[in-house]
């Protein structure tokens, strides 16, 4: 990485390629944290859309990169939410620590996460181990989150949710929502995906990707989690789903009531199931 070239779009080099070698150079003493460096390794971990994520090790040191696409105007709006998300977050200890981050090159630096059980919790904790501390983490996340306050109630709120559900078709079960109060917005997640939960390891949870952080009523990430468990882990839902309400109440110290959150997440569940639609449409409105 000592040589300064511009590779092809059409794959995960491409994107490395448009970095600058003092660039590169500079990440390469980030990742051995000293001021010489050895030959720097990167690897592709996944991609999407908008964004390509790298591991990046140099000298036995790891450091996690994710780039986003420098002529798509959407990837810089999710670059935007992405490091502002971070900013907010970055001494929660719920999300990776936050190293750098450069408008300039739309590139966010992540110090490493454990190792290579990190992205499956359940091959480190039992189902109501991981229930527990989903719970105990998202309660975590809404108290220390930017909130505004927001009036009405839910049925309210997602009647005005372009592309959401009807509600109408589960009858009195979604007339029900209008009983539950909003408790103010707070900035969440966005994102329901579970393999971007990771284990520390100092064997705590640690949720990453915040590209689609946005403001929504306070208990969003809860319920989204909730239609995420199932869908996932349909055999072992239940249990994990019973010890995620226990460990968010016992957590959460704010206005939120674990039973309206329940009420919230089974009614959007069975409108998504009366609905018929395919998981990607069923979830494209969150």
């Amino acid at each position: 990485m000592t040589t300064e070239r511009y590779l092809s779009k059409k794959d995960w080099k491409g994107e490395v390629g448009r970095l600058p070698v003092a660039t590169l150079e500079q990440l390469a003493r980030s990742v051995c944290e000293q001021s010489t460096h050895g030959e720097m390794s990167l690897w592709p971990m996944k991609s999407g859309r908008r964004a390509v994520c790298l591991g990046a090790e140099c000298n036995g040191k790891r450091l996690f990169l994710k780039l986003f696409d420098a002529e798509d105007p959407s990837a810089y709006a999710a670059f935007e939410r992405e490091r502002a998300a971070y900013l907010c977050f970055a001494v929660s200890g719920l999300v990776p620590e936050f190293l750098a981050f450069s408008d300039a090159h739309r590139m966010i630096v992540l110090k490493w996460i454990g190792s290579e059980n990190s992205q499956n919790p359940l091959s480190v904790w039992s189902t109501s181990e991981f229930g527990l501390k989903l719970g105990e983490w998202l309660a975590r996340f809404d108290a220390v989150a930017p909130w505004e306050r927001a009036c009405g109630n839910w049925q309210g709120y997602l009647s005005r949710v372009p592309g959401g559900l009807d509600l109408d078709t589960i009858g009195d079960t979604g007339a029900a929502l209008a009983q539950v109060p909003l408790c103010g917005k707070a900035l969440s997640r966005g994102d329901c995906a579970l393999h971007n939960f990771l284990v520390s390891d100092h064997g705590d949870l640690i949720g990453c990707d915040l590209e689609f952080a946005a403001m929504r009523p306070r208990g969003w990430d809860y319920v989204q989690m909730h239609h995420a468990i199932i869908q996932r882990y349909p055999d072992q839902a239940s249990d994990i789903l019973e010890h995620m309400a226990e460990g968010f109440a016992r957590a959460h110290k704010g206005a939120l009531l674990i039973d309206e959150l329940n009420l919230v997440a089974r009614t959007l569940f069975c409108a998504r199931a009366m609905a018929g639609r395919p998981s990607k449409g069923q979830l494209s409105w969150q």
